[in-house]
């Protein structure tokens, strides 16, 4: 059996699979062949083909995969999922049929994701998913959606910059981390802070994060005074150490902070025992309600950036926030606006394309232009990572969020 070409004509752009995920993934992509060598069951014919060809007659519900570790999650990325589905159903589904969402738990590890995925890649009649949670889940089960040409698109992949690069049916509706690091900085020149220090967790999230904040924040003026990094066994003298030193040798106006929850958040506490006054300035990950639950009710000036904002004033955000609020009794955060604009997606692209075949649905989300969900996607770039509208700013205030917008800054 030859691996097929995963580089397909019909999808504008879209690079071999050459590029920095596709070497990343090489060690397990060759025990996933394996697997495919030793459970193929149709031999000649090309997989993506066909199941391109099963969708193309199908008259049933159209089958979408939904995975994550749904038992560890809170509900709020499912609950955006199930709302968006439901609705499109009510309304008589799209090209005259209705979604059918599959809920898989991969367990947010690598052998959980491979295992679902596999699972989802051998029902012909799925032709797409909705995940999954962790990024080296979704880096590793990218592998094999596309070689079995179903439609993947991750909410939450951001740790990799050219996540997706090659691979013509796999997209993510989350900013990398230039988009971000832009936005971090637009809000620095903004509020006038011209020196900051970065604390970066040691991890390639925190690298890649603090790397694209250092760059961007350097090309347009902003001045790093220091860089320093913490792991997760750093505690609170590690913390007070560093921030010491900062406050006694250095004159810094703000701190931006590339790490992950719940260590962030402890730093944040330290923060503000030692600089109480001093911003901080977030990575995308602590955009999530677990931030407040640590920091706690009287924690202000930490800022983030994020994809959505529920006090919008915007219809169809405010629709969407009411129906949520309706049906779940709370709020919606990014992750439900997430798993929400991600099904509206898939039906627009259906609906665009007059069909569910995978080739046709990547073919309409790679020519996707000026698209208006409830987040800030758009669009696709060629490696089918989000290109974004204007990003919100989310501030927290008495250990709660306030939400505003940046002004347009000349560079």
């Amino acid at each position: 059996m030859n691996w097929p070409n995963v580089k397909s004509p019909s999808v504008p752009g879209r690079r071999a699979p050459l590029g920095r995920v596709w070497r990343q993934a090489l060690p397990v992509a060759v025990l996933i062949l394996t697997a495919l060598l030793a459970t193929a069951c149709v031999q000649e014919q090309n997989r993506a083909s066909a199941r391109d060809n099963q969708a193309q007659g199908a008259t049933g519900p159209i089958l979408i995969g939904a995975a994550a570790p749904w038992q560890k999650l809170e509900g709020d990325l499912w609950q955006g999922v199930e709302l968006a589905s439901e609705e499109i159903n009510r309304g008589g589904g799209v090209i005259g049929r209705h979604l059918k969402i599959l809920k898989e738990d991969d367990d947010g590890e690598p052998d959980g994701g491979i295992r679902v995925a596999q699972k989802l890649a051998d029902n012909i009649d799925v032709v797409a998913v909705l995940g999954h949670y962790n990024p080296p889940v979704s880096l590793l089960a990218s592998v094999l959606y596309q070689y079995y040409g179903i439609v993947m698109i991750s909410t939450t992949t951001t740790d990799s910059g050219d996540f997706g690069e090659g691979f013509d049916r796999v997209f993510t509706t989350t900013p990398n981390a230039m988009q971000y690091a832009h936005f971090a900085v637009r809000l620095c020149r903004q509020k006038g802070l011209k020196n900051l220090v970065i604390y970066q967790e040691d991890t390639d999230y925190g690298r890649l994060q603090a790397n694209a904040f250092e760059i961007v924040a350097e090309t347009l003026g902003i001045h790093i005074s220091d860089r320093r990094v913490f792991n997760v066994l750093s505690g609170h003298r590690r913390f007070a150490q560093d921030l010491t030193t900062w406050h006694a040798d250095f004159e810094i106006d703000a701190i931006f902070l590339a790490g992950l929850l719940p260590q962030s958040g402890k730093f944040i506490n330290q923060a503000r025992k030692i600089m109480p006054n001093t911003p901080i300035i977030c990575s995308e990950s602590m955009d999530s309600p677990e931030l407040l639950k640590i920091v706690g009710p009287k924690t202000s000036n930490v800022y983030l950036v994020s994809v959505f904002d529920p006090t919008s004033p915007v219809p169809r955000v405010k629709k969407f926030v009411q129906a949520y609020q309706k049906k779940y009794g709370r709020l919606p955060n990014p992750g439900a606006a997430l798993g929400y604009d991600s099904v509206h997606l898939l039906a627009h692209a259906i609906k665009q394309g007059k069909s569910s075949a995978p080739n046709r649905i990547a073919w309409e989300l790679a020519r996707l232009k000026n698209w208006r969900g409830v987040t800030s996607i758009s669009a696709f770039n060629r490696n089918g990572v989000a290109l974004n509208g204007p990003l919100v700013i989310k501030e927290v205030t008495n250990g709660a969020y306030k939400y505003f917008h940046l002004k347009e800054l000349k560079p």
